[in-house]
């Protein structure tokens, strides 16, 4: 029926005034509101005197004239209708019955339909109705002034009372405030309001607040407030909103395309915090710790090092040799001066293992002393770099895409607000991460998930200061470090929601409002919402694992291989040799014998030739 914006008051103006004095009243008091104004005429004027009074509005700053029935609330907060009670029946008016509305009444005659008694008349048309704010202009007959009345009830159990507010005469308003504030004292003399909140197994942080607020808010409007559970917000919050069963929602809601059209918003009460909450893995468990434990520049200032050394080594073998020939085999001088002895050498000294030269030069042991000192020290400080990255906690886990490839296990609380916006995300990322909770079922309780995360390598979705609340009950103070968070959710706070004809709109929100500026809201939320815990002491100490270790054993693995691979290659070289060798020595072996028919044939011959 009504459109999917705020309503704000509409000013239905009828003024009462007799005569081509009407119209200068009627501008007077449209400009003296200093608004953006959609005005609606039905009078009993002249042409000429509406034609007038149409060109000096249309020039006013922010007035439009239109002649078409208002009944839209999306104009609702600008439109003034100016109704002429001589020939226009006051029941036309009651038609509109917008709840937030407020009528000026005028006749061009000094009297009416309403005979003598024109305001007991007004009060008993609209008493049934929501309408509850009415501007009434009259004439003095002594004088020749004009009483603007305001007629209104703050309440819509309470009549209507009257109350003179300004006085108009000669083209002059004399006397009239700005605006006539009948909430700016808001005072529901103790109506009974009912709230609806959202009630489930576990508490939710941001009704805890909306409901400290609630309590605040009730106090301020002078007024009682009963709280009734309801299961979820459509069937719930929105439904007896609209039905009027509820005055308030007390859960908190969050805007949606399709809840604009349904319910009114009001004023932002508390921030949504949904964060994903882990313990940081282990660093071994993101990088490798070996190579972590020096700088890059290190590593290869250690590796160029081994390489000159290796250099130096071959280039005093080679000089030794020539003074004094080493003693031994062949095959172990070549072994000595070659490239893979020297390479050999220099790392079983970084290892810190024995030289594996027996060098017996002044020159060759002063570079093997040198060495084993110099990477003794390097030796020393990689291993107190990896007892302490062992024990480190991973910071490379900051973004989503990073937590979503980590390989940490993800889940979600199982709720509204989880199962609502987390489908709704289109950004590539973000819609993995929920396919892939989706698609494991891990929609969990706050204290299941928690206890995983006590175990690590877990992710959890889900309102912080529950999962926080229970880590400060339940966790060790040393299980409470290395908690890290990130935001899945764009961010959202959740707003004080009432329905659209709610009689009591405008007095909640400057309640509201004043809530604000005196502080209640800011300390509701400090007193509810919670921090990261803080971690007091040391960490928890693990123990080296194999994921730890898994470069050493990956590297083992990748040695055995190279190894076995090797020894494969050389055997099937080997026995390539052989089968060379023994074709040769049967090649040798069949020329041989066939020398030897020869030279037998040769021999037969001639004894054949002798004996004949």
């Amino acid at each position: 029926m009504f459109a999917n914006v705020k309503i704000l008051p509409v000013v239905l103006v009828a003024i009462s005034s007799v005569y081509s004095n009407s119209p200068a009243l009627i501008l007077d008091l449209v400009l003296h509101w200093k608004q953006p104004i959609q005005l609606r005429v039905e009078t009993c004027w002249t042409p000429r005197e509406l034609n007038a009074f149409m060109e000096i509005a249309s020039r006013s700053s922010g007035i439009h004239l239109y002649t078409q029935k208002a009944n839209d609330e999306n104009l609702a907060h600008r439109s003034v209708v100016v109704w002429d009670l001589y020939c226009h029946d006051l029941k036309d008016i009651v038609e509109h019955d917008f709840s937030q509305t407020r009528y000026i009444l005028f006749s061009d005659k000094p009297y009416s339909t309403f005979d003598d008694r024109p305001v007991r008349n007004i009060i008993e048309v609209f008493n049934t109705t929501n309408i509850r704010d009415i501007t009434y202009a009259e004439r003095d007959k002594g004088n020749g002034k004009y009483l603007i009345k305001k007629i209104y009830k703050k309440l819509p159990s309470n009549r209507f009372v009257e109350k003179l507010i300004g006085f108009w005469q000669e083209n002059k308003l004399i006397y009239l405030p700005l605006e006539v504030d009948r909430i700016k004292n808001p005072n529901l003399q103790g109506t009974k309001l009912k709230a609806a909140i959202i009630c489930n197994s576990e508490d939710n942080t941001e009704t805890t607040v909306n409901i400290a607020l609630t309590d605040s808010l009730v106090r301020l409007l002078n007024a009682t407030v009963s709280y009734h559970c309801v299961e979820d917000w459509d069937n719930g919050i929105r439904r007896g909103l609209e039905n009027g069963t509820f005055d308030l929602g007390a859960s908190p809601s969050y805007i949606t395309a399709q809840r604009l059209k349904q319910i009114q918003f009001l004023t932002m009460t508390a921030p949504l915090n949904y964060e994903f909450i882990f313990r940081s893995p282990k660093l071994s468990y993101t990088g490798n710790v070996f190579y972590l434990s020096f700088h890059k520049h290190v590593w290869l200032s250690t590796i160029g090092i081994m390489l000159l050394a290796s250099f130096l080594q071959l280039l005093i073998n080679h000089v030794d040799d020539m003074i004094a020939p080493r003693q031994g085999s062949d095959e172990e001088a070549n072994y000595l001066n070659g490239i893979s002895g020297a390479l050999l050498n220099m790392v079983s000294i970084a290892a810190q293992q024995e030289a594996l030269a027996q060098l017996k030069s002044i020159s060759s042991r002063s570079l093997n002393i040198i060495m084993l000192i110099s990477l003794m020290a390097l030796y020393i400080c990689f291993s107190a770099n990896i007892v302490v990255l062992i024990q480190s906690p991973s910071r490379d886990i900051r973004t989503l895409e990073d937590l979503l490839h980590s390989g940490l296990q993800l889940a979600a609380q199982d709720s509204a607000i989880n199962h609502i916006f987390m489908s709704t995300q289109t950004d590539p990322v973000r819609k993995a991460m929920y396919t892939k909770i989706k698609e494991s079922k891990l929609f969990l309780p706050v204290a299941e998930a928690s206890e995983r995360i006590r175990a690590g390598l877990f992710a959890f979705h889900a309102d912080t200061n529950l999962v926080f609340r229970y880590m400060l009950e339940h966790f060790q103070e040393e299980e409470k470090c290395n908690l890290q968070t990130i935001r899945y959710l764009q961010p959202l706070d959740g707003y004080f929601s009432m329905g659209k004809k709610s009689p009591y709109l405008e007095h909640v929100k400057v309640g509201l409002l004043k809530l604000q500026e005196f502080g209640f809201q800011v300390r509701a939320i400090a007193a509810h919402y919670l921090a990261t815990p803080p971690c007091i002491g040391d960490s928890v100490f693990d123990p080296v694992s194999i994921i730890d270790a898994l470069f050493a054993i990956q590297l083992m693995a990748c040695s055995l291989f190279l190894a076995a691979a090797i020894l494969g290659l050389e055997r099937i070289t080997d026995r390539f040799h052989l089968q060379r060798l023994l074709l040769t020595k049967l090649d040798r072996v069949i020329t041989a014998a066939t020398q030897y028919l020869i030279q037998l044939r040769s021999k037969f011959k001639t004894l054949s030739m002798i004996y004949k």
